[in-house]
């Protein structure tokens, strides 16, 4: 079946849409970036649990990262999301307390991350399934891809006036790159 986008009007006392009885705990979110979706699992009172590395821009050249327990709207942000439990007919769920006792303790902690090995995806599809996967990194890995979501990301931020520079850091937030900002007069 396939899964419709869930009407984003969501607030801090819930869900205001015709959608309530869509999003359950336990639901697996996806969250739909530029050139990536970002997933996380939803607990309950328009909260999601989800892993995301310190360095939110340059994401993909992380080694590790934070579990974190946000408004769904938060994460959202301006993109597009969905409920897609998408492997519930090939795996039955784990035991619905079982999965949010296990997200709830991990909330806090920091995670290896890695781009193709241990993502948000896989973090979600372990904590429903028992089972780390990744759909989006199946095969291999298209770097020209990173390049490209990379220059698009630097074109919109000169677009908007910000001047920025990259610079090699691979102590601060476990970021092998980070972002500096810094202002022309």
């Amino acid at each position: 079946m396939e899964q419709s986008f869930v009407n984003r009007s969501w607030t801090r006392d819930g869900p205001c849409h015709p959608f309530k009885e869509e999003i359950k705990p336990g639901d697996l979110i996806e969250i739909f970036r530029s050139c990536y979706q970002h997933w996380g699992i939803y607990v309950g009172e328009g909260k999601v649990i989800h892993l995301a590395p310190e360095c939110d821009v340059l994401a993909v050249l992380s080694d590790r990262a934070y579990v974190k327990k946000d408004w769904l709207e938060t994460v959202v942000r301006n993109d597009q999301y969905r409920v897609n439990n998408k492997h519930d007919h090939t795996y039955p769920p784990l035991p619905l307390t079982k999965t949010l006792e296990r997200a709830e303790d991990l909330v806090g902690r920091e995670m290896p991350y890695n781009l193709t090995s241990h993502n948000c995806e896989h973090f979600v599809m372990e904590l429903r399934y028992g089972i780390a996967m990744s759909d989006q990194v199946r095969g291999e890995m298209h770097v020209g891809m990173i390049f490209i979501y990379l220059e698009n990301l630097y074109c919109r931020l000169l677009a908007h006036g910000d001047s920025r520079r990259l610079t090699a850091d691979t102590k601060a937030h476990g970021c092998k790159l980070r972002t500096i900002c810094r202002s022309d007069k």
